[in-house]
């Protein structure tokens, strides 16, 4: 196995990845969008840089061109139809 290591310039944010099953929007109807929003802004206040980790669900993919989404990365399933994989899809399930 292959480590690659980066090492952050001076004046690079640190980082947070959050993980969530919904990405949020300026408009977003539901109180868990609204919190996650509020809590991307408060941690931008603070100097922190973030990106969003989020399932590749048709209600995502239409939330990522809404005003206001967020920084993000969409996630699909693993392709295959063996053990690991179907235990993967499993656990992004649950996630």
């Amino acid at each position: 196995m292959r480590h690659v290591t980066r090492h952050r310039d001076a004046d690079e944010r640190p980082a947070i990845v959050m993980i969530t099953p919904a990405l949020p929007f300026d408009s977003v109807p539901h109180a868990g969008g609204r919190y996650l929003l509020a809590l991307h802004g408060a941690l931008s206040n603070a100097g922190l840089g973030q990106v969003l980790l989020a399932p590749d669900t048709p209600s995502n993919r239409a939330a990522a061109g809404r005003p206001g989404c967020p920084a993000h990365v969409l996630v699909g399933p693993p392709s295959g139809d063996g053990v690991p994989v179907k235990a993967a899809r499993r656990v992004m399930v649950v996630a």
